[in-house]
């Protein structure tokens, strides 16, 4: 006996049939005949109101944005500038989905890299198999012994300052990666970073994730050896470690999509966290802080926010809207669209098809265009104080949505309703709601990231000034004109950097993005409870 729901899911189909172009009689104007050969269906017009871009195709119609992404971001790339090619050598294989390794290697321009060899092993995979196994029923190694391992690593060695007696399983695991390392540092001083896009299904781009977690450990790793040779007095070997680490995040900065922001933050915060460190040295000469500060100065540049917004992320919400309509919208769940279907399916397969049927999938798109015009145009705004109301006018607006409508909802205000218009907006805020606080939050760790390099550099620029006159400046306009042709403001709120002198070193600092001045506390400084985000730069 058929139930209910197939039963009233049945009835749907039939009236959408009688409704709706994807489902009546005759091909829909995006699929009419060209050249004596009928076109794909698609679920809107590849057009450049919708699509923006209209080739290149994939076989089902849509354009294929991998293609598309691999191209622009691979402009000027050869085997011998890019740095993705050793980091690969170094990293192996592992991260890369078995299916998809022919395609990535074929696409990199290297022959696929061997099942096993001598790979960099990360932290957590090094102790499980060097850590001896605790006297349990399990037999397996005890979870106490390997977090206090992991928080001797996170909490110290890549902050401080060691040698290798106070944390030796540290110590083993950077040297049984001392090859991998190297490879590492030298890839660093290539000047391109392309790691190809590889799909898994449809016209979705599904980016290497992956990748992120070896970008991370790597970075750990190289953060960790440089304060281990600083530690043993190595403070070249520990410049270079620190320096890789630099060029490595601004290299993965190159990448098109907004998670490489996040990325090249992450990295190059380890390395700025260890400078400070770095700079309670009172033995670096003149000479020697000078080379560091031409160094800094000379890494290479990334791709701005704005620009990827226009291009890969419009892209890839564009490629999401019609994976969607070719997948069945239950799809969104999978892509955690928040509540969407609270976790859990509560309609059948068919209504999947009617709701795509329902919903006016250039309607959505217009819809998101919309918010992506109007966040590139706060991203363009001149001034970071004018570019901060914009985006936050932008999130206020968000908050005001309605709350997200499940499928069985959707369908409701499409029929009941009868407003396709008004189930096409819910379901176009809901592509809203996932992408663009993303690209807040990218823009506020932009705006972190800059603030705190250039209280580095300024921090730099204390140090040959105290290694030339022994000691600290007064004020930071004394570093004029000698040591730098201007002092940076503190752009989240217009006004100097607050330097203050202490002992025989300083506070210096930004209130950081909250706009609230902690006295210098900052991330490093938080407990549970507490929300300090200053930048600062404190040597004592």
């Amino acid at each position: 006996m058929i139930g209910k729901r197939h039963a009233a899911a049945t009835l749907c189909v039939l009236l959408m049939w009688s409704l709706h172009p994807s489902f009546s009689a005759g091909a829909p104007a995006n699929s009419e005949e060209a050249g004596g050969r009928k076109k794909p269906w698609t679920a809107f017009k590849i057009s450049k109101e919708t699509t923006i871009l209209t080739e290149p195709l994939r076989e089902d119609g849509y354009v294929n944005y991998v293609a598309v992404l691999n191209e622009m971001t691979s402009e000027g790339v050869t085997p011998e500038n890019n740095a993705a090619i050793p980091f690969w050598k170094a990293v192996g294989p592992r991260p890369i989905k078995w299916d998809n390794r022919e395609e990535f290697f074929n696409l990199l321009g290297i022959e696929r890299l061997p099942e096993d060899g001598k790979y960099f092993v990360d932290f957590w995979w090094h102790l499980h198999n060097t850590v001896d196994v605790e006297d349990d029923e399990s037999g397996d190694v005890s979870d106490d012994v390997i977090d206090a391992h992991l928080d001797d690593f996170h909490n110290e060695a890549a902050r401080r300052p060691w040698k290798g007696k106070e944390f030796p399983k540290i110590a083993e695991w950077i040297q049984a990666n001392k090859k991998p390392l190297d490879i590492l540092v030298a890839a660093s001083r290539r000047t391109r970073f392309f790691s190809p896009i590889c799909p898994e299904n449809g016209p979705s781009p599904s980016v290497p994730i992956l990748i992120i977690p070896e970008l991370r450990d790597t970075a750990r790793a190289l953060s960790a050896r440089a304060m281990l040779r600083l530690g043993e007095g190595n403070v070249d070997e520990a410049w270079t470690d620190l320096l890789a680490c630099h060029r490595i995040a601004r290299l993965s900065g190159q990448g098109a999509i907004l998670v490489d922001v996040m990325v090249e933050a992450a990295i190059e915060g380890m390395a700025l966290r260890c400078h400070e460190t770095l700079l309670q040295d009172g033995s670096l000469t003149a000479a020697r802080i000078a080379q560091m500060r031409t160094d800094l100065k000379n890494l290479p540049p990334t791709r701005s926010l704005v620009e990827r917004i226009k291009t890969a992320e419009r892209y890839i919400f564009i490629s999401m809207v019609a994976e969607i309509n070719r997948s069945g919208v239950s799809l969104m769940d999978r892509m955690s669209f928040k509540a969407l279907l609270k976790g859990k399916s509560t309609y059948d397969k068919a209504a999947d098809w009617v709701l795509a049927a329902a919903i006016d999938w250039e309607a959505v798109l217009r819809l998101g265009h919309a918010w992506y015009d109007r966040t590139e145009e706060a991203l363009e705004k001149p001034t970071r104080a004018e570019r901060h109301a914009a985006l936050r006018r932008i999130e206020q607006d968000l908050k005001k949505m309605e709350p997200p409508a499940n499928a069985t909802q959707l369908l409701s205000i499409t029929f009941l309703g009868n407003s396709r218009e008004a189930a096409s907006e819910r379901f176009a805020e809901r592509f809203v709601e996932v992408f663009m606080p993303a690209i807040i939050q990218s823009d506020r760790r932009e705006d972190r990231g800059k603030m705190h390099f250039r209280i580095t550099e300024l921090a730099f620029a204390l140090a040959e000034y105290r290694a030339d006159n022994g000691s600290y400046p007064a004020k930071l306009a004394d570093l004029r004109p000698k040591y730098v042709d201007n002092i940076p403001d503190d752009i989240f709120r217009d006004k100097p950097l607050t330097y203050e002198q202490k002992g025989n070193g300083y506070l210096l600092y930004s209130i950081g993005p909250n706009g609230v001045d902690e006295n210098g506390r900052g991330e490093q400084d938080r407990g549970e409870e507490d929300k300090w985000d200053d930048i600062s730069v404190e040597v004592k």
